[in-house]
């Protein structure tokens, strides 16, 4: 979003960074694209300054802006200025929904207290999916007028990935169904686990691979899973890419998205994706994929089967699923906020 931004004529951007994440020392020494904008150093680390702006609402950034128009927070974030507007985004509510605090793990005081000073003194609300808009105005209260709908991206790089033919995976030697995020109750840990084992029953040969953390109530399950991958950590963006288009199908059975990035990048990458009907995935899956319910594994489980024998089928979703993506190229999310600060200066 920020290179977006910079690439467009007549508007000046810099990003404003934390002492301790310095653009000269961490950004460009890893040669990033973003090495190319202005950037302005706050002198504090980002610990203490998210603790003072929480509890004492000071410093305000202004002083440091250079008579900004906008403060643009790309993520939930309560940043105090005095007279530069504030946007932020809102990717996720999944702390503040009543149902799910319990297995966040950690606790979520700060958390809350942050975002809800963030929406409230927001001059606009950005928010990644309608169901993301509508849970705004439900839990915090935010007016529908003060927010907009500007979406997430999937990197241009996922486009022009070439999955190998059915059966060939460059990874593994084997066939797999993937599913990135994680076992947690979060992303539906309960029933991707049991589509897991309903696979092995039915078919074999297929594999599921896992990464992300696992919640620790999960772990003898994931350790018994004769058919089950688990990496804990994520790989370079390069390795991910692979990983996703070498995927015989993308699983994404989560109880509770904002988005689901997952979902569009394996879209994107010719895979076919099976997700559940919940929160805002059918929103953002559309009919580029197959919305299930997650909670019938034996149905999840003969669906992912039948991918792999119907290859008409299979060439069909994968072409909705690419055309799908399309809207959620990053150029239309920049063009979205672009609107969005216009219509609020």
């Amino acid at each position: 979003m920020s290179i977006g931004l910079a690439e467009l004529p007549n508007v000046d951007t810099s990003l404003v960074f934390s002492s301790d994440l310095w653009l000269a020392d961490s950004v460009r020494a890893h040669q990033s694209e973003m090495d190319v904008l202005k950037a302005i150093r706050l002198p504090l680390p980002r610990r203490a300054l998210e603790a003072l702006w929480r509890t004492i609402q000071a410093p305000s950034v202004d002083r440091w802006l250079d008579s900004a128009d906008w403060l643009y927070c790309p993520k939930e974030l309560y940043v105090p200025v005095r007279n530069t507007r504030l946007a932020v985004t809102v990717h996720d509510l999944y702390r503040f929904e009543p149902a799910y605090q319990k297995f966040s793990g950690y606790s979520t005081l700060p958390f809350r207290i942050a975002v809800r000073k963030a929406v409230q003194e927001a001059n606009l609300v950005l928010a990644v999916s309608e169901f993301t808009k509508t849970r705004l105005i439900e839990l915090l209260g935010v007016p529908a007028n003060k927010i907009r709908v500007v979406g997430n991206g999937v990197d241009d790089a996922f486009f022009d990935l070439t999955p190998p033919p059915l059966g060939v995976q460059s990874l593994f030697a084997f066939p797999y169904v993937l599913a990135v995020g994680g076992i947690t109750h979060k992303k539906g840990g309960n029933a991707l686990l049991a589509v897991v084992d309903q696979l092995h029953r039915i078919a074999p040969e297929l594999r599921v691979v896992v990464t992300g953390p696992v919640d620790a109530e999960f772990s003898s399950a994931v350790t018994s899973a004769k058919n089950l991958i688990s990496i804990p950590r994520g790989f370079p963006d390069a390795k991910m890419q692979e990983l996703v288009a070498s995927a015989s199908v993308s699983l994404v059975l989560s109880e509770y998205e904002g988005f689901g990035i997952p979902a569009i990048e394996a879209m994107a990458a010719g895979v076919p994706v099976i997700a559940a009907q919940r929160a805002s995935l059918p929103e953002v899956v559309g009919d580029g994929g197959l919305l299930v319910n997650p909670l019938n594994s034996v149905a999840v489980a003969d669906t992912i089967a039948d991918l792999q024998k119907d290859s008409t089928h299979r060439s069909a979703l994968i072409a909705r699923g690419r055309q799908r993506a399309e809207r959620f190229r990053w150029q239309g999310c920049v063009s979205r906020l672009c609107n969005a600060l216009s219509d609020f200066t």
